[in-house]
């Protein structure tokens, strides 16, 4: 990749990019919604849970409710610790990941890629400075032919 797509910033990016409907959830969001949410963004594997105001809470991947949901099914051990979740768990805040990688529209595209591929995640944040979620980018949107 050469240094100029590298040093490109993330807001230069964005205004490439045609807009999408952003896949947010509220942290009070039930099973069946978190569900629902995924299903009307298909394009996306992650949900991003957020306040009244678009403030970045944490995520839920796919992957993490497919384990949550389907647990006992892969691993006899975790049937006790499944049901006990089923009992307890029942928000978005709940089974949210806290502390989700991010980044900021100044940031350059070179070191949001070696941050995904190091964290091996495939979509990214765009939060403002109030951690507003502004976009979100997969790594199918930091491929050279976009920049």
């Amino acid at each position: 990749m050469s240094e100029k797509i590298q040093r490109a910033k993330i807001k230069d990016l964005l205004a490439t990019l045609p807009m999408r409907d952003l896949p947010l959830i509220g942290p009070k969001a039930k099973t069946a919604e978190i569900i629902t949410c995924l299903q009307r963004h298909r394009h996306c594997r992650v949900l991003y849970v957020v306040d009244e105001e678009k403030r970045l809470l944490g995520f839920i991947s796919l992957g993490d409710l497919v384990r949550h949901l389907f647990a006992p099914s892969h691993e006899v051990g975790l049937l006790v610790r499944h049901a006990l979740s089923l009992i307890t768990v029942e928000r978005a805040e709940d089974i949210m990941c806290r502390h989700p990688l991010t980044t900021d529209p100044t940031e350059e595209v070179g070191q949001v890629i070696k941050k995904m591929v190091r964290d091996n995640i495939k979509e990214i944040a765009v939060l403002d400075e109030a951690r507003r979620i502004i976009a979100d980018l997969t790594l199918f949107d930091l491929l050279p032919s976009n920049l």
